[in-house]
């Protein structure tokens, strides 16, 4: 909506730079504030091995997210596997 709002009732012209950087901000804010949301649900699980699950979608969902969704970058970020990498995440069942 606020892109929406922002594209139609232009105060200023915008080029699609600044645009997708502003769109790319708001994302990330979203998300973080998801994340933070998801990581509070963590605390209420009873099973390690849960928390443990859901802490490794959080993590690498926003690793992935950092580098716009590429395994291989990811992957060397976070000190892991390529071959790994994608194997975790089709067991977490992480949309890439």
């Amino acid at each position: 909506e606020k892109a929406k709002d922002a594209v139609i009732k232009p105060v200023a012209s915008f080029t699609f730079e600044i645009l997708f950087a502003w769109l790319k901000a708001q994302v990330t804010e979203f998300l973080q504030k998801e994340d933070s949301l998801k990581i509070d649900n963590i605390f209420d699980m009873q099973q390690f091995k849960d928390a443990r699950v859901e802490f490794e979608k959080i993590f690498i969902n926003h690793k992935l997210a950092q580098c716009e969704n590429n395994v291989s970058k990811t992957a060397d970020l976070i000190g892991m596997e390529r071959s790994n990498l994608h194997r975790k995440i089709k067991i977490l069942g992480i949309n890439v």
